[in-house]
């Protein structure tokens, strides 16, 4: 490889870098080293076929995000610590080589949308533009400057999408929003067979759907006994109750009642109201 493609490469890794973000950043780091590139090329979303070759594919469920997909059965998973990324490898389960093969993963990046997706590569390709400037380098064609995200839908869902082939490498992302969460379902083949993994990477993402899991009362319940403020409370106050007075459909939450017992007199501490399908929770009384 030329000193000016190396110099490409790394370029190219910051902007990966920057728009990824601290998750991104992570996935490095547990991946110990291996290089992730992103996309740009446009490609149709799913291929030809007049068979459904996923019919008997494995299934993959996730149900802390609330998604599952297929995958076909040479391939092995791995998971990252709570759930934030799974991996998806043709490989033995003891080949200590596997994070060098090609993969197809999804990432969860919570709390972020497809438009602070969409800001955050802006913001990287800027970085890049400075880059360039201040090294008083000539941006190659095809280079970081040339990626941009593609608005698609994919299996009805509004998603972003790049791709980046080289003689090295593949690399594609798409990313889905749900509930302020953004999932990037990502390629990543370096030096491998990059036609049959990119029809494969397609053939897993036309499988990949989204579900809602609803939390019940005994779990919206549990999640405002955990709070660390509930907790302290209770530690002082032995005779308490919590109760999940009712489900507001219409806007979707649990009305989560927490009071203690004192003296055969109750007295309530706080109202909590938890996503019905989030868990995500919101104090009544701050």
């Amino acid at each position: 490889m030329s000193k000016d493609s190396k110099g490409f490469a790394h370029l190219f890794l910051l902007v990966v870098v920057v728009v990824i973000g601290i998750g991104g950043l992570h996935y490095y780091s547990w991946q110990k080293g291996l290089i992730k590139t992103t996309p740009n090329q446009e490609v149709p979303l799913t291929p030809t076929t007049t068979i459904d070759e996923t019919a008997n594919w494995k299934t993959y469920k996730n149900t802390k995000y609330n998604y599952s997909l297929k995958y076909p059965d040479n391939f092995f998973t791995t998971n990252s610590p709570e759930d934030k990324i799974v991996v998806f490898y043709i490989s033995s389960k003891e080949d200590n080589h596997k994070y060098e093969r090609p993969q197809i993963y999804v990432q969860i990046h919570e709390k972020t949308t497809l438009t602070d997706i969409a800001n955050t590569w802006a913001e990287g390709k800027k970085a890049v533009q400075e880059i360039y400037e201040e090294s008083k380098i000539t941006p190659a064609e095809d280079g970081p400057l040339d990626l941009d995200l593609q608005e698609k839908t994919v299996n009805g869902q509004s998603a972003y999408y790049f791709e980046k082939l080289t003689e090295d490498y593949m690399g594609i992302t798409t990313y889905l929003e749900k509930n302020g969460n953004t999932y990037a379902v990502s390629l990543l083949s370096i030096y491998e067979n990059n036609d049959y993994y990119k029809t494969v990477y397609y053939q897993i993402l036309s499988t990949f759907e989204f579900f809602d899991r609803e939390i019940t009362k005994e779990e919206a319940e549990k999640i405002v006994r955990e709070l660390s403020e509930v907790k302290n409370l209770l530690a002082k106050y032995p005779k308490y109750i919590i109760d999940a007075e009712g489900l507001n459909e219409e806007k979707g939450y649990w009305t989560v009642h927490v009071y203690v017992i004192v003296n055969d007199h109750t007295a309530t501490f706080n109202w909590y109201y938890v996503g019905r399908y989030t868990g995500e929770v919101v104090k009544n009384l701050q």
